[in-house]
C-alpha cells in the first residue's frame, strides 16, 4: 500500500505542477498580451498628443505672423521707414523721425500689454543696419520702454540677416535661441 500511496502522491504532485507551470505560462502570455497592448495604446496617445501639439505650434505661429503683419503695416513704422531714408523728416508730412518713434512705442506698449504671452516687441530698421529703433519689454508686472542709448544691434544676428535677404513683405521664422542682450545670455532663459 505504501508503493501506491507513493505513486498516487507523484502522480498527484505532477498534476499540480502541470496544473501550475500551465497556469504560470498562460498568466505569463496574458501579461505580456496585455503589456503590449498597454505599450500600443501610449504609443497611439502619444503620436494623438503630438499631433495635437504641433497643430497649437502651428496655430500660434500664424497668429504671430498676423500680429507681424498687423504691426509692419502702421503708420508709425511706415512713418519711420520714409524718414530714415529721407534724413530724419517724413517727405509726406514732415513729421520728425522721433515723433515717429515715440507712436511707435506706443502701439507696441498697448500691443504688448494685450499678448501676455510676449515678452519683448522690437522695429529693427534695415536703413541702421540692424539697429533697433524701438523696444518695448515686459519685465515682471511692468512694460518698458529701452530708451535710445541701450538699444543693440543685431546685425551679426542671423536672424537679421536671413530676413534682410528676403523679399519685402515675406517672414523669415528662426529657430528658437536663448535670448541675448549685448551679446551675453539673458537670465532668465
Amino acid at each position: 500500500m505504501r508503493s501506491s500511496f507513493t505513486l498516487l502522491s507523484k502522480f498527484l504532485l505532477f498534476t499540480a505542477s502541470l496544473v501550475i507551470f500551465a497556469g504560470g505560462g498562460i498568466g505569463l502570455i496574458v501579461f505580456l498580451s496585455h503589456h503590449k497592448l498597454l505599450i500600443q495604446e501610449e504609443l497611439n496617445d502619444l503620436g494623438t498628443g503630438a499631433h495635437i501639439e504641433n497643430h497649437e505650434i502651428k496655430a500660434e505661429v500664424a497668429s504671430a505672423i498676423q500680429d507681424v503683419n498687423v504691426l509692419a503695416n502702421t503708420l508709425p513704422i511706415q512713418g519711420i521707414i520714409r524718414a530714415s531714408e529721407n534724413n530724419g523728416f517724413d517727405p509726406i508730412d514732415g513729421a520728425s523721425l522721433e515723433s515717429w518713434k515715440q507712436r511707435l512705442e506706443e502701439i507696441f506698449t498697448q500691443y504688448i500689454a494685450a499678448k501676455p504671452d510676449y515678452l519683448q516687441i522690437r522695429f529693427i530698421g534695415r536703413v541702421e543696419q540692424g539697429r533697433e529703433i524701438v523696444r518695448i519689454e515686459r519685465k515682471g508686472d511692468h512694460i518698458i520702454s529701452t530708451p535710445n542709448v541701450k538699444l543693440q544691434s543685431t546685425q551679426e544676428a542671423a536672424y537679421f540677416q536671413n530676413t534682410i535677404r528676403l523679399p519685402q513683405a515675406n517672414h523669415y521664422l528662426s529657430a528658437i535661441e536663448l535670448n541675448r542682450e549685448h551679446g551675453k545670455i539673458a537670465i532668465p532663459y
